[in-house]
Protein backbone atom coordinates (compact mmCIF):
# COMPACT_ATOMS: atom_id res chain seq x y z
CA UNK A 1 0.00 0.00 0.00
CA UNK A 2 1.42 3.29 -0.86
CA UNK A 3 0.01 6.50 0.57
CA UNK A 4 -0.63 8.29 -1.76
CA UNK A 5 -1.00 7.56 -5.83
CA UNK A 6 -0.69 11.18 -6.66
CA UNK A 7 2.12 11.27 -4.24
CA UNK A 8 4.32 8.28 -4.70
CA UNK A 9 3.56 7.87 -8.18
CA UNK A 10 2.58 9.12 -11.79
CA UNK A 11 0.58 6.92 -13.55
CA UNK A 12 -0.48 6.99 -17.54
CA UNK A 13 -4.01 6.72 -16.95
CA UNK A 14 -6.02 9.12 -14.32
CA UNK A 15 -6.00 6.64 -11.04
CA UNK A 16 -9.22 5.67 -9.64
CA UNK A 17 -9.71 4.66 -6.05
CA UNK A 18 -7.60 3.09 -3.47
CA UNK A 19 -9.92 1.99 -0.47
CA UNK A 20 -8.63 -1.22 0.96
CA UNK A 21 -6.20 -1.06 3.90
CA UNK A 22 -4.55 -3.94 5.62
CA UNK A 23 -7.35 -5.76 7.62
CA UNK A 24 -7.26 -6.96 11.31
CA UNK A 25 -7.42 -10.86 10.58
CA UNK A 26 -6.41 -14.18 9.01
CA UNK A 27 -9.31 -13.67 6.77
CA UNK A 28 -8.21 -11.06 5.05
CA UNK A 29 -6.43 -11.39 2.36
CA UNK A 30 -4.03 -8.35 2.39
CA UNK A 31 -3.12 -8.66 5.86
CA UNK A 32 0.62 -10.31 6.30
CA UNK A 33 1.14 -8.68 9.74
CA UNK A 34 -2.14 -9.08 10.98
CA UNK A 35 -1.94 -8.06 14.69
CA UNK A 36 -0.49 -4.68 13.34
CA UNK A 37 -4.09 -3.45 13.19
CA UNK A 38 -5.21 -2.71 15.98
CA UNK A 39 -7.53 0.43 17.54
CA UNK A 40 -4.61 2.83 17.34
CA UNK A 41 -3.25 2.03 13.63
CA UNK A 42 -6.72 1.55 11.72
CA UNK A 43 -8.04 4.96 12.78
CA UNK A 44 -4.26 6.23 11.53
CA UNK A 45 -4.77 4.39 7.84
CA UNK A 46 -7.85 6.14 7.71
CA UNK A 47 -6.46 9.80 8.48
CA UNK A 48 -3.43 8.80 5.96
CA UNK A 49 -6.10 8.38 3.24
CA UNK A 50 -8.18 11.25 3.91
CA UNK A 51 -4.60 13.12 3.83
CA UNK A 52 -3.82 11.45 0.63
CA UNK A 53 -7.17 12.45 -0.42
CA UNK A 54 -7.92 8.49 -0.95
CA UNK A 55 -11.40 6.97 0.35
CA UNK A 56 -11.00 4.70 3.12
CA UNK A 57 -13.20 1.30 3.76
CA UNK A 58 -12.97 0.03 6.78
CA UNK A 59 -11.54 -3.34 6.50
CA UNK A 60 -12.61 -5.95 9.55
CA UNK A 61 -10.55 -9.50 9.96
CA UNK A 62 -13.89 -10.44 9.70
CA UNK A 63 -13.41 -10.19 6.48
CA UNK A 64 -17.31 -11.28 4.40
CA UNK A 65 -17.85 -14.22 7.08
CA UNK A 66 -18.90 -12.84 10.12
CA UNK A 67 -18.11 -15.04 12.83
CA UNK A 68 -17.71 -13.09 16.15
CA UNK A 69 -19.74 -9.84 15.22
CA UNK A 70 -18.06 -6.63 14.09
CA UNK A 71 -18.45 -4.75 17.36
CA UNK A 72 -14.90 -6.23 18.50
CA UNK A 73 -13.27 -5.42 15.65
CA UNK A 74 -9.93 -3.68 16.03
CA UNK A 75 -10.66 0.36 14.87
CA UNK A 76 -14.59 -0.31 15.06
CA UNK A 77 -15.27 2.36 17.16
CA UNK A 78 -12.06 4.44 17.51
CA UNK A 79 -12.22 5.42 13.47
CA UNK A 80 -14.89 6.99 13.36
CA UNK A 81 -13.88 8.73 16.71
CA UNK A 82 -10.76 10.05 14.89
CA UNK A 83 -11.77 10.94 12.05
CA UNK A 84 -14.20 13.25 13.81
CA UNK A 85 -11.72 15.30 14.94
CA UNK A 86 -10.47 16.30 11.35
CA UNK A 87 -11.67 19.54 9.77
CA UNK A 88 -14.52 19.15 6.98
CA UNK A 89 -12.74 20.88 4.68
CA UNK A 90 -9.72 19.11 4.98
CA UNK A 91 -8.97 17.00 1.65
CA UNK A 92 -9.77 20.49 -0.26
CA UNK A 93 -6.48 22.07 1.16
CA UNK A 94 -3.86 21.95 -1.58
CA UNK A 95 -0.50 20.92 0.01
CA UNK A 96 0.90 17.49 0.75
CA UNK A 97 3.95 16.54 1.99
CA UNK A 98 6.16 14.47 4.86
CA UNK A 99 8.76 15.20 7.07
CA UNK A 100 12.05 15.94 4.97
CA UNK A 101 10.30 18.22 2.57
CA UNK A 102 11.15 22.06 2.75
CA UNK A 103 8.04 23.11 3.75
CA UNK A 104 7.02 20.37 6.40
CA UNK A 105 5.67 21.56 10.05
CA UNK A 106 8.42 18.59 11.61
CA UNK A 107 11.63 17.26 10.68
CA UNK A 108 12.14 13.40 10.24
CA UNK A 109 13.72 11.57 13.05
CA UNK A 110 15.91 7.84 12.39
CA UNK A 111 13.97 5.08 14.47
CA UNK A 112 16.53 2.26 13.77
CA UNK A 113 16.24 0.86 10.66
CA UNK A 114 12.62 3.06 9.96
CA UNK A 115 12.24 6.49 10.47
CA UNK A 116 9.03 8.28 11.91
CA UNK A 117 7.01 9.43 8.83
CA UNK A 118 4.39 12.76 9.31
CA UNK A 119 2.38 12.48 6.85
CA UNK A 120 0.43 16.36 6.28
CA UNK A 121 -1.95 17.92 4.13
CA UNK A 122 -1.87 21.69 4.67
CA UNK A 123 -4.13 24.48 3.84
CA UNK A 124 -6.33 27.65 4.99
CA UNK A 125 -3.76 28.41 7.98
CA UNK A 126 -3.93 24.70 9.24
CA UNK A 127 -2.65 21.53 9.03
CA UNK A 128 -3.41 17.76 9.41
CA UNK A 129 -0.98 14.92 9.92
CA UNK A 130 -0.01 11.71 10.82
CA UNK A 131 2.56 10.63 12.98
CA UNK A 132 3.65 7.44 12.81
CA UNK A 133 6.38 4.35 13.14
CA UNK A 134 7.60 2.19 15.15
CA UNK A 135 6.72 2.47 19.19
CA UNK A 136 8.59 4.19 21.05
CA UNK A 137 9.60 8.00 22.53
CA UNK A 138 10.76 10.63 20.08
CA UNK A 139 11.62 14.42 20.09
CA UNK A 140 10.91 15.55 16.62
CA UNK A 141 12.61 18.90 15.75
CA UNK A 142 10.12 21.73 14.53
CA UNK A 143 10.45 23.47 11.77
CA UNK A 144 7.75 25.41 11.89
CA UNK A 145 5.99 26.69 15.06
CA UNK A 146 2.21 25.73 15.56
CA UNK A 147 -0.38 25.60 18.07
CA UNK A 148 -2.74 22.92 17.80
CA UNK A 149 -3.61 19.21 19.16
CA UNK A 150 -2.18 15.97 19.63
CA UNK A 151 -3.95 13.10 19.28
CA UNK A 152 -4.32 9.45 20.32
CA UNK A 153 -6.33 7.55 18.31
CA UNK A 154 -6.85 4.72 19.60
CA UNK A 155 -8.72 6.18 22.75
CA UNK A 156 -9.14 10.26 20.82
CA UNK A 157 -7.80 11.87 23.83
CA UNK A 158 -6.12 14.70 22.65
CA UNK A 159 -3.49 17.39 24.14
CA UNK A 160 -2.64 20.95 23.56
CA UNK A 161 0.44 21.79 21.66
CA UNK A 162 2.41 25.41 21.33
CA UNK A 163 6.14 25.34 19.75
CA UNK A 164 8.11 27.47 17.99
CA UNK A 165 10.67 26.32 15.74
CA UNK A 166 13.69 25.02 15.98
CA UNK A 167 12.16 23.38 19.50
CA UNK A 168 11.28 19.51 19.62
CA UNK A 169 7.87 17.91 20.09
CA UNK A 170 7.86 15.41 22.45
CA UNK A 171 5.53 12.30 21.11
CA UNK A 172 5.33 8.89 22.88
CA UNK A 173 3.23 6.51 20.68
CA UNK A 174 2.56 2.82 19.80
CA UNK A 175 1.74 3.25 16.65
CA UNK A 176 1.24 6.85 15.97
CA UNK A 177 -0.66 9.75 16.78
CA UNK A 178 -2.63 12.78 14.60
CA UNK A 179 -1.50 16.30 14.70
CA UNK A 180 -3.77 18.80 14.15
CA UNK A 181 -2.72 22.05 13.71
CA UNK A 182 -4.94 25.24 13.79
CA UNK A 183 -2.75 28.23 13.40
CA UNK A 184 1.12 28.53 12.72
CA UNK A 185 3.44 31.16 14.37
Amino acid sequence: HIFSSGYDGHYRLPFGISSEPPGGGALVSNCSQCGDADDESVPLLAVTAAIARQAFVWFSGEGVIIHNGLKGEPGFWTTPKTMALLPKNMMAWPSIYHAGKPDAILGPVSAGRDVIRTDCREGDGQAVCAVYGPAGDYSLPVKRGFVGRLCNPGDGVCADVDVRAGQTLQVAFHRGRVLLVSSFH
